[in-house]
C-alpha cells in the first residue's frame, strides 16, 4: 500500500519539477525594429536605435527587464550568442529606442539580433524571431572605387535634351541674424554692351520652418540691379529698383526685368531686405536664387559665365557657379542644353549597367548615391 501510494505522488512531483523548469512567462516580444524601420537596410548611425513590442493574453503584465543579442551571422544568433553585442539580463521595462552599445558597427555589416523580456514575477520570455539590419557607408573612403555613371557638367556631355546638364541648386548668401544686412551677388558677361533683359528663377527648395518645399524659397524682400562696366561698381546703372518696398514673392515663377538697352559688362543683384526662413534658427535670414540669365536679344549672355559675391555658402548642391549653370530648383524643370532661356520639363533619366554573374548570387547590395532620383529594379 505504502509503494501504491508514493510511486504517482513522486511521478507527479518530477512532473512539477520539469513544468517549473522550462516554462517562460506569457509574455511575447515582437515588431522589432532599428532605426524605427523593419529589417532596414545601410543604416547611416554607429549607435542605432532598437525597439520592440510586447503582447501578453495576461492583465496588467509588464516587462520588467531585458536582454538584446545582436550577433554578425544567423549562426551565432541561433546558438544565442551575441558576438557583437549581449546586453545580459538588464532591468529595465524600457522597449523603445535602446541605443546599440556592442562592438564598434562597420560599413556594409549585416546585424542579426533578437530580445527576451522578464515579466512582472521575474519570469523569462521565449526569445523573440529573429531581425536584421545592415550598415550602410558610413565614411567618404568607403566609396573606393565607386564612380559616377550619370552627368557631371556640360562639357563632358553631348548637347541634348536627354543628357542636359545637372546643376546645384542656385546661389546661396551666407545666413543671417538680420533682415536688413545687405548681400550682393554679380555676374561678370566678359565684355560691355547693351543689355536688354535680366531674369531671376528663386530656388523650390525645403524651409525648415515649414517642413516642407516652399516656392520662392530665399527670393529677396527688397532689392535693386544694377549694371556696370567695373566689377567693384563705384558707377553704375539701376535697371530695377525695388528696395523701397517689399517685392512679391515669385513662387515658381521666373522674373524678368527690363534693362532698356543699359550698358555694361557687370550686373549686380543687391539684397537689401531678406527673406525669413527658419522661425527658430538664430540666423534666419537668407537671399538665394537659382538661376540668373541675362538678355541681348535672344541669347543668355549669362549661361556658365563668371559669379562672385559678397560671401557665399560653398557646399549641399548651393555655389556661386550654380548662378549661371543653366538648371534651376524651381520644380523639376530645367533648361534644354546649351539654352538657358528656353526651359522645358524632362523626362526621367534611366542609367543602366549590365553585367554578367557566373556564380549562383547568396546576397548582393547596391550602394547609390542619387539624391533621391535613384530607384533600382533588379
Amino acid at each position: 500500500m505504502v509503494t501504491m501510494i508514493w510511486i504517482p505522488l513522486i511521478t507527479a512531483l518530477l512532473v512539477q519539477l520539469c513544468w517549473a523548469t522550462v516554462a517562460t512567462a506569457e509574455i511575447y516580444v515582437a515588431n522589432l525594429k532599428c532605426e524605427s524601420l523593419v529589417d532596414p537596410s545601410g543604416i547611416d548611425v554607429t549607435r542605432p536605435r532598437l525597439s520592440w513590442v510586447l503582447t501578453s493574453p495576461q492583465r496588467g503584465q509588464k516587462q520588467t527587464a531585458y536582454q538584446i543579442l545582436v550577433a554578425g551571422n544567423v549562426r551565432s544568433l541561433q546558438n544565442d550568442s551575441g558576438d557583437l553585442w549581449d546586453t545580459g539580463r538588464v532591468e529595465s521595462d524600457r522597449s523603445i529606442h535602446v541605443a546599440y552599445a556592442g562592438k564598434p558597427l562597420q560599413s556594409r555589416m549585416q546585424c542579426y539580433w533578437k530580445v527576451r523580456v522578464w515579466d512582472k514575477d521575474g519570469q523569462p520570455s521565449a526569445w523573440s524571431e529573429p531581425a536584421v539590419w545592415s550598415m550602410g557607408l558610413l565614411r567618404a573612403e568607403d566609396w573606393a572605387g565607386a564612380s559616377w555613371i550619370g552627368t557631371k557638367d556640360r562639357a563632358s556631355t553631348p548637347s541634348t535634351e536627354e543628357s542636359a546638364p545637372v546643376g546645384g541648386i542656385g546661389y546661396l548668401a551666407n545666413l543671417a541674424d538680420k533682415a536688413d544686412e545687405i548681400k550682393w551677388v554679380q555676374v561678370d558677361l566678359g565684355d560691355s554692351g547693351p543689355i536688354d533683359r535680366i531674369k531671376l528663377y528663386a530656388p523650390y527648395h525645403y524651409d525648415p520652418a515649414e517642413g516642407q518645399r516652399v516656392a520662392g524659397f530665399g527670393f529677396p524682400i527688397r532689392f535693386r540691379i544694377d549694371v556696370s562696366d567695373a566689377a567693384a561698381f563705384k558707377t553704375f546703372t539701376t535697371v530695377a529698383d525695388h528696395a523701397k518696398s517689399d517685392y512679391p514673392n515669385p513662387g515658381r515663377e521666373a522674373r524678368s526685368f527690363d534693362a532698356g538697352g543699359a550698358r555694361g559688362r557687370y550686373v549686380r543683384i543687391t539684397a537689401t531686405k531678406l527673406y525669413k526662413r527658419d522661425k527658430v534658427n538664430d540666423r534666419p535670414f537668407c537671399f538665394d536664387l537659382a538661376e540668373m540669365e541675362v538678355y541681348r536679344g535672344e541669347k543668355n549672355l549669362a549661361l556658365d559665365a563668371p559669379v562672385t559675391a559678397k560671401d557665399s555658402i560653398e557646399s549641399s548642391g548651393w555655389g556661386e557657379r550654380h548662378l549661371t549653370d543653366g538648371a534651376t530648383d524651381t520644380g523639376d524643370v530645367a533648361p534644354q542644353a546649351g539654352h538657358a532661356g528656353n526651359r522645358t520639363r524632362l523626362p526621367a533619366r534611366y542609367l543602366r549597367r549590365e553585367f554578367e554573374v557566373d556564380k549562383q548570387v547568396a546576397r548582393a547590395t547596391a550602394y547609390v548615391c542619387g539624391l533621391g532620383q535613384q530607384r533600382i529594379r533588379w
